[in-house]
Order: C-alpha cells, then sequence, then structure tokens
C-alpha cells in the first residue's frame, strides 16, 4: 500500500491511514484540511526529457510535501502525477502549513531551474467527525466547498 517511486501511501493505503487518523478520539482538533494536489506537466517532460526526469519530478515533489507536512499528516501518491494531504490541525495552523508549501516550490524551483514544478489543486476545511466524503472527494465526485491552489 506504499508507491514504489515515491515511498507515500498509494490511495489504498492513504485511505487506510486517514481512516485511522480520524478514528483517534482523544486530542482531535476541530478540523481538519483535505488537499488534492495535481503535478502539472510531466508527461509532456517524460516525452520531452525522458521517464527519469519524469521521475525526478515526482520524488522531489514528494520530498516537498514530506517535509512540510512532516508526521503531522497522511500524504499519498493516488494516481502518475496526483498527491493528497489529510491533515488534523486548526484552520490558522493549515493556513500556515499552505504558506509553507508554496515557499518550499519557490525554494525547490529556485535551486533547480531546469526541473521547474509547476502544482494545481484544491482543499478543503471539513469538521473531521464526518469524513465519509474524502474518497468521492478525491475522485472529483460530489465535492464540498473547496479553494483552488495553483504555483
Amino acid at each position: 500500500m506504499v508507491d514504489q517511486l515515491t515511498r507515500l501511501y498509494s490511495f489504498r493505503g492513504f485511505m487506510r491511514a486517514s481512516a485511522d487518523l480520524l478514528a483517534i478520539p482523544n486530542g482531535r482538533p476541530s478540523c481538519a484540511m483535505l488537499l488534492s494536489i495535481d503535478l502539472r506537466h510531466v508527461k509532456f517532460i517524460e516525452h520531452a526529457l525522458g521517464r527519469e526526469s519524469g521521475d525526478q519530478l515526482l520524488t522531489r515533489t514528494a520530498e516537498i510535501l514530506r517535509r512540510v507536512f512532516r508526521g503531522a499528516a497522511v500524504i499519498g501518491r493516488l494516481g502518475f502525477d496526483k498527491f493528497a494531504v489529510l491533515i488534523l490541525a486548526s484552520p490558522s495552523k493549515c493556513t500556515e502549513l499552505m504558506a509553507s508549501l508554496n515557499q518550499s516550490i519557490d525554494a525547490a524551483n529556485l535551486a533547480e531551474p531546469t526541473a521547474y514544478l509547476s502544482l494545481g489543486g484544491k482543499y478543503c476545511l471539513f469538521d473531521p467527525r464526518h469524513s465519509d466524503f474524502i474518497a468521492p472527494w478525491l475522485k472529483r465526485k460530489n465535492r464540498p466547498k473547496q479553494n483552488r491552489i495553483y504555483h
């Protein structure tokens, strides 16, 4: 239930780990954030520069997500260029983490401008006691109120 390339959870692993995290009753914050991320242009880069270049973008993205959300979240690679993050935190902490993600992407792009990371996605804040929408939301069905992110 782990993706071989990125060492992040696969879709099934992500769903199981998310359910486990949400089942912990004590100390649960009143808010959670679900983030769906698309790494853009990977197929184009693989066709133009080779599969190894595309794999580098995927592993760099996984490293950034692990560094930004270290220990505070469940992180998964759900498809070829799709990632997801589930965070149990206050809205202000979620905002802080999103800012940190943007800064980390900027820093990575400055460090390696030839392997530019471009991410797009959506996120929503929700009450962790009502999490039955996670799988449909990640599959792009019946999405609750959401916000777009582009970088």
